[in-house]
């Protein structure tokens, strides 16, 4: 099955994404995430995680909304306008937190 793209959408360059997904990379760090991306991958994504709980996580992307660029996460939500990094940011500590209490959580261990 082929996905089609609406005919009025403009696709966002790829020195675009990198430089605003690149921005908010930073700032995530700043806040205690890692992030990952793959320089092939197209549409880019950000993937957001906890360093201690690397295997789940959130996608953002950048995507063109009415004229002006956004970010979004991967269930297709508005995170927040490109310039605003806090509201991005804040944005993503809500939605990861339960990744974030499961790595204070200490780890069983079977003897």
């Amino acid at each position: 099955m082929r996905i089609r793209r609406s005919a009025g959408a403009r696709v966002v360059r790829a020195d675009l994404e990198d430089h605003h997904l690149g921005r908010l990379a930073w700032a995530l760090a700043e806040h205690g995430w890692m992030t990952s991306t793959l320089p092939w991958e197209r549409p880019r994504l950000l993937r957001v995680f906890h360093p201690l709980v690397p295997h789940i996580g959130e996608s953002v992307t950048v995507r063109r909304q009415r004229g002006r660029l956004y970010f979004l996460d991967s269930s297709g939500h508005t995170l927040a306008h490109v310039t605003r990094l806090d509201r991005a940011v804040a944005g993503l500590d809500t939605r990861l937190e339960p990744c974030s209490l499961a790595a204070l959580v200490p780890t069983r261990t079977t003897t």
